[in-house]
């Protein structure tokens, strides 16, 4: 897993998300980030509305910085893999 000093800031901020919003919000955040950092690049833009304002916007320049190009393939594969990781623990903790 990288640190978070290895990441962009628009990916560090959803990351922190993961750990600072309450366990729903969390979770929405975690399924997004998996599916944008998923080969097929199914994310669900809904969940937008179910996120407090201050994780929608971290989200939003999430979004709007993948679109962008921000992370190649290379960058995609390891959010996906830190991804993974977090659902394992998130399961390990219930």
């Amino acid at each position: 897993m990288r640190s978070k000093t290895d990441w962009p800031p628009e990916v560090v901020g959803v990351l922190d998300l993961l750990e600072s919003q309450p366990p729903e919000a969390a979770m929405l955040v975690g399924c997004f980030l998996a599916a944008v950092a998923h080969p097929d690049h199914v994310a669900e833009l809904a969940m937008f509305d179910k996120l407090p304002s201050a994780a929608r916007m971290a989200v939003g320049r999430f979004f709007s910085f993948f679109l962008a190009g921000g992370l190649d393939d290379a960058g995609r594969e390891k959010l996906h893999s830190h991804m993974q990781a977090w659902f394992v623990r998130q399961r390990r903790f219930r």
